[in-house]
């Protein structure tokens, strides 16, 4: 049986642009509807407030790419016991992270919007908008980070 690299690497390239397409006809969407039914300062709280959201989205993704790499690596060596404890230090320390977010981000938004926009009516709108994601953090950043883990493992090999 000969390992074909091009093959493999063409699945999971695939798979990944897939879904970024999905995501970002969502975004699209999203903006479209925002912008038709609720206007133009809704939807520029949901620009303004975006970035925030994907880099702390990105942060959990960095964290489940890496442990993942390791993951692979101790499943390749059959060291299952490693992969699983791995994976279940890492899930721990995404619900950590994604808790901590959540806290701060209940904490800190408002001032964080008020401070940083001049306009109170886009400012109120950022921190409608921001809430609701904020609210679902903790539960979105597991799931985001769970695809990272499905790609490269057998659910037998991981409890």
């Amino acid at each position: 049986m000969s390992f074909k690299p091009t093959k493999l690497f063409i699945k999971y390239a695939f798979s990944n642009m897939i879904s970024m397409l999905f995501m970002s006809l969502y975004f699209i969407i999203d903006d479209i509807f925002i912008g038709k039914i609720l206007g133009v300062k809704a939807l520029a709280a949901a620009g303004l407030i975006m970035p925030f959201i994907m880099i702390s989205f990105s942060l959990i993704d960095i964290i489940a790419v890496g442990s993942s790499v390791q993951i692979s690596i101790h499943l390749g060596q059959k060291e299952y016991k490693k992969a699983s404890e791995i994976f279940s230090f890492s899930l721990i320390f995404i619900v950590m992270v994604s808790m901590l977010f959540f806290v701060l981000g209940i904490l800190s938004l408002k001032w964080l919007c008020l401070y940083f926009i001049d306009d109170l009516e886009l400012a109120n709108l950022c921190i409608e908008y921001a809430r609701i994601y904020i609210l679902f953090y903790p539960f979105v950043a597991l799931c985001f980070a769970i695809d990272d883990y499905l790609r490269i493992a057998k659910s037998r090999y991981i409890v």
